[in-house]
């Protein structure tokens, strides 16, 4: 029972339509569906966008590891250079060529240049 906001009398609550359990089922049914679609639909999207976040961050690593491996290179071919120093005299070589195999090579060309 509920009060009539306009007057003191108390009156019925209204019920809503009568639907038969067949009708309730039915839409119980259809509203799975469209439940699970639009869930489908949502885990599509957040699998796109955390996707293409690791794209992004696979990128930016590849990016990274070249310029680490490039760096590597000139850091090599400095040390090289930096070697090379008015009457300095290496005696072995090859013995840095565990970490520079290209070294002993570099080397002989260096002193060999005028």
């Amino acid at each position: 029972m509920a009060v009539d906001p306009n007057g003191a009398d108390l009156f019925e609550a209204r019920p809503k339509t009568d639907r038969s359990i067949a009708a309730l089922l039915s839409d119980l049914a259809s509203e799975t569906v469209l439940l699970v679609r639009q869930e489908l639909a949502l885990f599509k999207a957040e699998l796109q966008e955390k996707f293409g976040r690791i794209g992004q961050g696979a990128t930016v690593l590849g990016i990274g590891v070249f310029i680490a491996l490039s760096g590597w290179g000139v850091l090599m071919a400095a040390a090289v250079l930096g070697l090379a120093a008015d009457g300095l005299r290496l005696r072995n070589a090859t013995t840095v060529g565990k970490t520079f195999p290209e070294f002993s090579r570099r080397w002989t060309q260096m002193l060999a240049s005028p």
